[in-house]
């Protein structure tokens, strides 16, 4: 048998790991720097309609010390019922409080159904929930 190339790491690894890898080391990377956000920044953009079909994740910025996630959520039937999440950086309970966050648990597309999962959202956005395009 021939050799063949197994291609790089990333080639070989489902998208969604990749992009939770690329945005894990993101986060705890003090090499990459992010601006700072403010929370009418964050209700102006989670009011806003998006393209499911160009979801990605990202950083959006840094508010009160923290960076701000934008995560899409999509499981089985993508686009359709991708959920955007803007939530503060993983944190305990008493971190998000501190970091002028809420906790709030939403749903969440898995597999064929869908769980209830809990993020630390920016206070702007539990404030103003029925503005915020998921």
């Amino acid at each position: 048998m021939v050799g063949r190339s197994t291609g790089s790491l990333g080639d070989r690894m489902p998208r969604r790991i990749t992009n939770a890898l690329l945005l894990t080391l993101a986060v705890a990377s003090k090499a990459f720097a992010y601006g700072p956000v403010t929370e009418q920044q964050i209700l102006a953009y989670a009011s806003q309609a998006y393209d499911k079909s160009k979801a990605t994740t990202f950083v959006f910025g840094v508010l009160n010390g923290t960076p701000v996630i934008v995560e899409f959520v999509c499981s089985d039937v993508c686009p359709d019922y991708t959920v955007r999440i803007i939530h503060l950086s993983y944190m305990s309970s008493a971190a998000c409080t501190a970091a002028g966050g809420v906790e709030r648990s939403i749903l969440v597309p898995v597999s064929i159904a869908s769980m209830k999962k809990t993020f630390c959202f920016p206070r702007i956005l539990n404030d103003h929930w029925d503005e915020y395009r998921r």
